[in-house]
């Protein structure tokens, strides 16, 4: 109970976002959404930049984007801000900001403890301010911006590309055994609900299953969702994603 205020506050932090989001989609705000989507992303690709820059710089070459949230903080406002009407990373970038934003809410809400024991008050800071951000420019895309269903193959592929990635830092650059995306493909996060229930086949073989069903259901839900914005949307034009 100690740290239930702070389960509440990341609850109130993630409705608040999702209300800007609500009242930024209309139509009579789009100068300040485009506005709110550049300086976001300018911001995350400047800052990102220059941590990873400095930890280059101090030696610390360990130091790369290769988590989920990691990559995203690039991958999102590059994709959005070289040319949102023309190029394809946009539904990768604005998916992958999605995801890192809901899965650390999520886990903040469900268990600040965690969060509070393991950093510092600026990593607290930090991580919650671009977490939410990558989440409210997710949203702000998948609501605003008529995205190509028809090119949804692009989506595992650009997946795949992240986890080769993440895997080709690892080899090369980080020895550690604590990298939740490697733990996640592995199938080794099972061992944190059940000591090395990793080493069972059947276990394993079900996992793998689930999690490819459930990520074909989320960018299922991805493309629906936008479809039902653009089909459904009484509040805003919805903004065409050409890829001719």
């Amino acid at each position: 109970m100690k740290y239930l205020w702070a389960n509440i506050l990341g609850a109130l932090i993630f409705a608040g976002v999702n209300l800007a989001v609500f009242v930024l989609k209309k139509d009579k705000f789009k100068v300040i959404r485009n506005i709110a989507l550049v300086v976001i992303c300018i911001i995350l690709l400047s800052f990102k930049t220059i941590e990873y820059a400095y930890y280059q710089i101090m030696g610390m070459h360990h130091k790369v984007p290769m988590e989920l949230s990691q990559i995203a903080y690039f991958l999102f406002p590059i994709s959005y801000l070289v040319s949102r009407k023309t190029q394809k990373m946009l539904p990768i970038g604005a998916f992958t900001a999605l995801l890192a934003g809901v899965f650390f809410n999520v886990g903040w809400i469900a268990s600040a403890k965690t969060f509070f024991e393991r950093d510092t008050v600026y990593q607290l800071i930090t991580a919650s301010v671009f977490h939410n951000a990558l989440y409210f420019g997710g949203m702000l895309v998948l609501s605003t911006i008529k995205l190509p269903s028809k090119q949804f193959w692009h989506m595992p592929i650009g997946l795949a590309q992240i986890v080769c990635w993440h895997y080709l830092m690892h080899a090369v650059l980080v020895n550690d055994k604590d990298v939740v995306l490697k733990n996640v493909c592995e199938a080794k996060i099972l061992d944190y609900v059940w000591p090395n229930i990793s080493q069972n086949t059947i276990f394993v073989v079900t996992y793998y299953v689930v999690v490819l069903l459930g990520l074909g259901v989320l960018i299922a839900l991805f493309y629906y969702s936008n479809y039902l914005f653009n089909k459904n949307n009484t509040i805003g034009k919805i903004e065409e994603c050409n890829y001719s």
